[in-house]
């Protein structure tokens, strides 16, 4: 199942941009989901920073992972 999520918010410098993705992450996580960073834009007029981000289970072939082998 894939959930898409959209972040807007103020965003002033780096440190704002870097902080919303943690969060994306650490929610992803917290559903045993990744993530995956579909589009990124930010408005120097209005400082305003999007995000628009996918929640999906885990693919081993998403980022050429290998599955994790259970023990018998």
């Amino acid at each position: 199942m894939t959930i898409t999520i959209t972040v807007e918010t103020d965003a002033f410098d780096v440190t704002d941009l870097l902080d919303e993705l943690i969060k994306v992450r650490s929610l992803a996580q917290s559903r045993n989901e990744r993530a995956l960073l579909k589009t990124i834009s930010y408005d120097e007029d209005t400082t305003q920073l999007k995000l628009v981000v996918e929640l999906r289970e885990p693919d081993p072939d998403w980022f050429g992972e290998q599955p994790k082998k259970q023990a018998v």
